[in-house]
């Protein structure tokens, strides 16, 4: 299934991973944009948010905070720009942030799962996951956004020892 995304100079898409968990490959069009990719396993470096495909909102990963966000220092992944005319594979549920460095465009490509257990994890994601998260958006609204990245950063600096 073809996606075609767009951006303006600077805008930028913050660390998540797709929620169908499809891999996809990435082709960049027109201008270039920079690409920070993580595996899953990077999940309590990157802080992230339960019940979603997210991290917390305020980190700037052009400018991480390691005061703020100190599990930040551990997250080990790759940093590189796309070209007009690169690809990229992104396997499901990589972590990616994007930020254009100049208007363009890219498409990308994705190949739905055709495993049992890969089916299952996309139907968890895409209808139960997702669609809990809807719920308890509507029903408590800031209060459990905020109360899933309190949560986040819990979970991160456990993992990894840190004392805030």
């Amino acid at each position: 299934m073809p996606t075609l995304f767009f951006g303006g100079s600077e805008a930028k898409v913050l660390m998540h991973y797709d929620v169908d968990m499809t891999d996809f490959i990435h082709f960049q069009f027109q201008g270039d944009k920079r690409i920070l990719l993580f595996d899953p396993k990077q999940s309590k470096a990157l802080y992230k948010v339960p019940l979603s495909v997210h991290t917390i909102y305020e980190i700037d990963y052009d400018h991480p905070d390691y005061e703020k966000f100190p599990a930040l220092k551990h997250a080990k992944g790759f940093d590189f720009v796309m070209n007009h005319g690169d690809a990229l594979f992104i396997p499901r549920g990589y972590w990616h942030y994007n930020r254009y460095l100049e208007a363009g465009f890219s498409m990308s490509l994705r190949a739905f799962p055709n495993e049992f257990f890969q089916v299952m994890n996309t139907i968890y994601h895409v209808f139960i996951m997702r669609y809990t998260d809807k719920l308890m958006r509507k029903l408590f609204q800031s209060k459990w956004i905020n109360f899933k990245e309190k949560w986040a950063i819990k979970k991160s600096h456990r993992y990894y020892g840190i004392e805030k």
